[in-house]
């Protein structure tokens, strides 16, 4: 997972005479959070590498060049994590290439392109069927310049790696999702205690409704965890402002994966990848940087907020946890700051939020501004 800061800082105070210097502003920071990425239809490739090593799902997020070959790629989500395969996507890096649109003045129509890389273990049973039939969907239905298989997409003697390129919407906000209780009836009878991830990609209509589901992805397998997300789809709803923006012609994809704990393990309902769509407000951090720790000559602390994620993604009945340095009212602070936030109905790592619990970090800093410097 891809550890994002979202850096706010206040303005300076310009009040007071000219002669004196303005105080030092205060700078906030949400740590251990999924990066807002911009939200638009992109580009997108869908890549299935088979390897040793374990099965995993990992999207990127790159800009495109002249010539079609992404660069400065960042992994935005990957699972399982710890077993670095954001690290093996990056590598794989080079060997991905885009057929290019090109505008009116010669560069690229879209400077951004969204890559999922499925990796799959020698033993794996993934459906090459399911994955044939749609990089031919993908053939007979893109416009020039994104070319399907036999064209843009590449399948190469004895090259395990296997790609296809379609228009997906990057980044989806959700207007509806799977709850944690829809998670729960939805887990598989043959799962047997094991956390699972499947990946479906479906087709967005106008209204944000999905349909033409496949599951492109699926680990562990012969678990029937890709059944179980292919059966949660029809609860996924993009925000209809959002789908009434795609663009005519081919049809637009959105990928949907869906990590499955064991019933006992959604118990506790802990959102730990929450993708942010709402941040701080700018001028809330220098006016709540804790003015006992001010005066203690205490120039950073962490704040943690516990609160529950609300229906439409925004934090309610949050309360203060332990800060560091503690007892100097940094998680007060935190508290404060997290009321303005809102999050995605689904988690960057594939889980519900909605009636959840989340931990909301939150790093200020006071910082002089250059008025105030010697």
């Amino acid at each position: 997972m891809l550890a994002a800061i979202l850096a706010l800082w206040a303005a300076a105070d310009t009040a007071g005479s000219a002669a004196s210097a303005s105080p030092p502003a205060a700078m906030a920071e949400l740590t251990g959070a999924e990066e807002v990425r911009q939200i638009g239809f992109v580009p997108g490739l869908a890549a299935t590498i088979s390897r040793s090593g374990p099965s995993g799902y990992v999207a990127l997020s790159c800009q495109v060049a002249q010539r079609g070959a992404p660069e400065q790629c960042a992994v935005v989500s990957e699972w399982p994590q710890g077993r670095g395969l954001g690290h093996e996507a990056l590598k794989l890096q080079p060997k991905f290439q885009f057929s290019v649109t090109k505008g009116a003045h010669g560069a690229p129509a879209s400077d951004a392109v969204s890559i999922s890389v499925f990796f799959k273990s020698p033993d794996s049973q993934f459906d090459e069927q399911a994955l044939v039939r749609e990089m031919s969907t993908v053939a007979a239905n893109s416009p020039r310049g994104m070319g399907g298989l036999g064209s843009a997409s590449t399948m190469a003697p004895g090259d395990p790696l296997v790609m296809s390129e379609v228009t997906l919407l990057q980044a989806p906000v959700w207007s509806a999702a799977a709850s944690f209780d829809d998670l729960a009836k939805a887990y598989p009878a043959k799962g047997g205690g094991a956390e699972g991830l499947a990946v479906d990609r479906c087709r967005l209509r106008r209204d944000g409704g999905l349909d033409g589901c496949q599951v492109i992805a699926e680990s562990p397998v012969g678990h029937d965890f890709g059944k179980a997300a292919f059966a949660l789809a029809a609860k996924f709803r993009v925000d209809p402002k959002i789908a009434a923006k795609a663009p005519g012609g081919a049809p637009v994809s959105v990928d949907l994966p869906i990590r499955f704990s064991p019933p006992a393990a959604l118990a506790a309902r802990t959102v730990t990848s929450p993708a942010w769509t709402v941040g701080f407000d700018p001028d809330d951090a220098s006016a709540l940087f804790p003015p006992k720790a001010a005066t203690s000559g205490v120039r950073t602390g962490r704040g943690v907020a516990r609160c529950t994620v609300a229906a439409d993604g925004s934090l309610s009945a949050c309360a203060p946890e332990a800060g560091d340095p503690d007892g100097l009212g940094f998680s007060e602070a935190a508290v404060k700051l997290a009321a303005g936030l809102k999050m995605n109905l689904w988690s960057a790592d594939g889980a519900p939020v909605e009636g959840g619990v989340v931990h909301v970090p939150i790093r200020l800093n006071l910082v002089a501004t250059a008025a105030s410097r010697p």
